[in-house]
């Protein structure tokens, strides 16, 4: 599998305000895992009760963007270099602070663009 960015499509992600570019890692992997490098302008929110992924892994590629999880609201501002890893069932919301927000999101199970 070989996978380049510039000659793979931008294509609507499953939250509004955010677009996906699929790696192939789901199809490589047999659904076993997905990798996308996702982008979202300044005020997109993704929000998610209780995710089902056995893992959710993000990296900030470039922007920033604040992390609020849990019951108890914890914060946490994500800037470019930093990652984050959310274990299933946590309830979680990502708000995109800075325009040109790149990020890569790599899930187990793979689940659909």
């Amino acid at each position: 599998m070989r996978h380049v960015a510039e000659q793979t499509p931008w294509l609507p992600w499953r939250y509004s305000g955010f677009e996906a570019r699929n790696t192939g890692i789901d199809a490589a992997t047999s659904g076993y895992a997905s990798a996308m490098t996702i982008r979202a302008n300044k005020s997109a929110i993704m929000s998610e009760p209780r995710h089902e992924h056995q893992l959710m892994f993000m990296f900030i590629l470039s922007g920033s963007a604040t992390l609020t999880t849990g019951n108890d609201h914890e914060t946490k501002q994500l800037q470019t270099g930093t990652s984050v890893t959310l274990p299933s069932l946590l309830d979680f919301k990502l708000e995109i602070s800075a325009d040109d927000t790149q990020f890569l999101v790599v899930e187990l199970p793979a689940s659909n663009c």
